[in-house]
């Protein structure tokens, strides 16, 4: 069986389209969990090249693309958040994994780069969401030493 190398980096001007379709893909997944509609983008601004551009140079935002044999197969954004006291956290936007990523722990390899980047900035922690019910992000989140901070709960209006 031959080897498989995988790897993270961030992401370049070349990956936008790729960043594109794993973020559709990231969003798609999201409708299935029950509040995953509120987190949707309100214009799919997000999905646009120009955007793209944007985020990856935002110095306070993180993008990475997750390889297997140098094929982008996963995507990590995350950003930064100042308290009013100055201290910084780092927050998860998203991380998505295609399927053949899963299998061969490129999720904590994309985690464990934004680790390095929140600390290099001298950040007091990182935040990752998980939806109820999404039970595969929770886990995720836990087997990456992540525990609930605080809970977040909805009422609709509509």
């Amino acid at each position: 069986m031959p080897e498989i190398h995988e790897g993270v980096r961030r992401a370049g001007p070349a990956d936008a389209q790729r960043f594109i379709e794993l973020t559709w893909a990231f969003f798609q997944g999201l409708l299935h969990h029950r509040g995953g509609e509120l987190l949707l983008p309100p214009t799919e601004a997000i999905f646009e090249l120009d955007r793209f551009s944007e985020l990856i140079a935002d110095p306070d935002r993180l993008v990475l693309m997750g390889t297997i044999d140098d094929a982008p197969v996963a995507t990590a954004l995350a950003h930064v958040e100042a308290f009013t006291d100055g201290r910084e956290i780092a927050s998860f936007d998203g991380i998505y994994v295609e399927d053949q990523g899963r299998s061969v722990g490129l999720g904590h390899l994309l985690a464990e780069a934004v680790e390095a980047w929140a600390r290099a900035r001298g950040c007091i922690g990182i935040d990752g969401r998980a939806l109820p019910g999404d039970r595969g992000a929770k886990s995720f989140f836990e087997s990456n030493g992540y525990k609930a901070r605080y809970i977040m709960m909805h009422r609709e209006l509509g």
